[in-house]
């Protein structure tokens, strides 16, 4: 009984820790503890579920999971039979539908509706962005959350609110000339790093010594570290802010994973489709290395405490 006790206090902090960690950074919960033990420790109707979901999932990646537990458009849950497993299998590693997408390499439901209200918003007039652009006074663009994205496609067109206010009054007034040459569209990274296969940019803020790094891509979100200009990165691909704005995935030499403005970088966020294919390998090499590893300790953890 002691010895058991003992196995016990061991036994959960450490499965505890190897949860944490593996969700941190391999984006994946551990499969449940009981899993270890033999038998899923649950009864009833619960019991019979898990039974149906048999042994196939287990060999399979999260990110396979996912690719079969969501519908055919990835705009939620398949409702089908035969999916029906796979589902419950992504549950139980804490999968949402966007956590889904984002391991298929897709945008979130929310990014993706963000995504398409700003082309919508890129094919009205001027007048249209400006009328929905400018606050209750006609003076200022609006500080409302609803508007943002109209205050930054009105940027975009490098239309101040004294513009966007002259064409709301029916004044005429001179657009920028779009038969002039434009700035130049940023070009992908000419330095892919060799272990990686991962483009690499470098920091660089005209305002500041340095660019924020967040938890997420947005202001609103937990900062994570102040990179100094002239600092390498590597570029894990692009992703839209809330408000519409681009945002890049990367990580810093010393390991650190986090977001930054798409400003902040001379290069490119989107990668090639050979150096997304490679991210994706290297994401399922280190999950099911992880996982193995989690497997092989639990287990033995297991055994021991049937001795």
């Amino acid at each position: 009984m002691k010895r058991a006790i003992y196995l016990l206090f061991l036994l959960l902090p450490t499965y505890a820790l190897l949860d944490f960690v593996s969700e941190q950074f391999l984006g994946q919960k551990l499969p449940p503890i009981r899993s270890f033990f033999g038998g899923n420790g649950t009864t009833g109707d619960v019991a019979t579920n898990t039974t149906r979901i048999g042994s196939e999932p287990l060999a399979l990646t999260s990110t396979e999971v996912c690719g079969r537990a969501l519908s055919s458009d990835r705009s939620g849950w398949a409702s089908s039979r035969d999916a029906e497993r796979f589902v419950i299998r992504s549950q139980e590693h804490g999968d949402s539908v966007d956590t889904c997408r984002e391991r298929l390499g897709l945008r979130t439901l929310k990014e993706e509706k963000t995504q398409k209200e700003v082309d919508r918003i890129r094919n009205l007039t001027s007048l249209s962005v400006c009328q929905s652009a400018l606050d209750g006074s006609r003076s200022d663009f609006s500080t409302a959350e609803h508007k943002q994205l109209y205050v930054v496609e009105a940027l975009r067109r490098e239309l101040s609110p004294q513009t966007c206010t002259r064409l709301g009054n029916g004044i005429s007034t001179v657009e920028p000339d779009r038969s002039e040459p434009q700035p130049v569209l940023k070009q992908p990274s000419k330095f892919v790093d060799p272990r990686s296969g991962l483009p690499v940019s470098v920091v660089s803020n005209a305002s500041l010594p340095y660019a924020n790094m967040r938890t997420g891509p947005g202001r609103e979100f937990k900062l994570v570290s102040k990179l100094p200009n002239g600092i390498e990165v590597l570029i894990y691909g692009p992703v839209l802010s809330g408000s519409g704005s681009q945002w890049c995935r990367i990580a810093t030499g010393d390991g650190k994973k986090g977001f930054i403005s798409a400003d902040f970088l001379p290069d490119a966020c989107e990668l090639t489709a050979q150096q997304f294919e490679f991210l994706q390998a290297k994401n399922k090499a280190e999950a099911d290395e992880a996982a193995k590893l989690a497997h092989d300790f639990l287990t033995i953890i297991g055994n021991i405490s049937k001795r």
